[in-house]
């Protein structure tokens, strides 16, 4: 045995260029894995989005339904581990107003995802009767249905409310 270690020499020389494949290999493998990563976290950040504009609708409708004093909080997180992230969000808006009956979450890269209260369309809106617009990432929304008028209106505070 001892004498053919002595004899492949070639062996032992080929080593280092060896690993050295095997570490570009291995450092390439890594670049598509991690996007992967990335992607798989902006479009489970994008599905929570969605789910979470739906909720502010469907709360807002569903208050709305039960009438003057009705109210609801809903704990909101829209965090994100991947690149696309939250600029704000911006709920209702003043009577007349194209978003009157919307939420609309814009994302730093410009783009927006929308949800419109339609059937039945509410009318969401501030404290001040203008849209609520929140930047902070995680945050309770507080819901109460009063009158302005003789209008029934989705009122939207931010606070540390727990339902």
């Amino acid at each position: 045995m001892c004498l053919a270690l002595r004899h492949d020499n070639r062996a032992l020389e080929a080593l280092p260029l060896r690993l050295l494949v095997i570490a570009v290999a291995a450092g390439l493998s890594v670049i598509p894995a991690a996007e992967a990563l990335e992607s798989l976290r902006d479009r489970s950040f994008l599905q929570r989005c969605e789910v979470q504009l739906d909720i502010i609708i469907g709360t807002c409708q569903m208050v709305a339904m039960e009438g003057c004093g009705a109210a609801r909080t809903i704990p909101l997180d829209f965090r994100s581990e991947g690149r696309l992230r939250m600029a704000s969000i911006t709920i209702g808006d003043g009577w007349a107003e194209p978003r009157m009956t919307s939420a609309v979450l814009e994302f730093t890269s410009g783009w927006r995802m929308i949800r419109t209260a339609t059937e039945p369309a509410v009318w969401i809106t501030s404290a001040d009767l203008e849209g609520l617009s929140v930047s902070s990432q995680a945050f309770s929304l507080r819901l109460t249905v009063g009158l302005q008028g003789l209008v029934t209106v989705v009122i939207c505070e931010v606070g540390p409310w727990t339902s």
